[in-house]
């Protein structure tokens, strides 16, 4: 979603500021059966660009994963998420190869600062 948000992006340098993730509707795929996505990006007049993904399972209707994407100097925003202590941060590690399957550059995920049935705060290491 960053690569086609980049496409449509302005010329600017900056930081890339992620808000409004949202993982509506799994991504499912079947066991020797393809599932085609597609990842769309609008950009609207004051520059934020609104990407989302789609799949093949149920015709391309509903949205699976929506994000918003803005170039420029990251906003320091305080949340209830922020002042969760960094001991209360449940580490990320022992549900890759169990239940995560990202390796290399896509192991990302740090740990959980807080975690429900339908939300999470989680940290992300930078890419290294």
């Amino acid at each position: 979603m960053q690569q086609a948000a980049s496409a449509i992006g302005s010329e600017a340098a900056g930081a890339v500021i992620i808000t409004n993730v949202e993982f509506a509707n799994a991504v499912t795929v079947s066991d020797g059966e393809p599932t085609d996505i597609r990842v769309t990006a609008l950009r609207r007049a004051d520059g934020q660009i609104n990407a989302v993904i789609r799949s093949s399972i149920d015709g391309f209707q509903r949205i699976c994963v929506s994000a918003s994407f803005q170039t420029g100097e990251p906003v320091a925003v305080v949340s209830k998420a922020s002042l969760i202590q960094a001991s209360n941060v449940v580490s990320a590690e022992p549900v890759y190869a169990k239940l995560l399957f990202q390796t290399g550059r896509f192991h990302r995920l740090s740990g959980y600062r807080h975690l429900e049935a339908r939300h999470m705060v989680a940290d992300l290491d930078p890419a290294t």
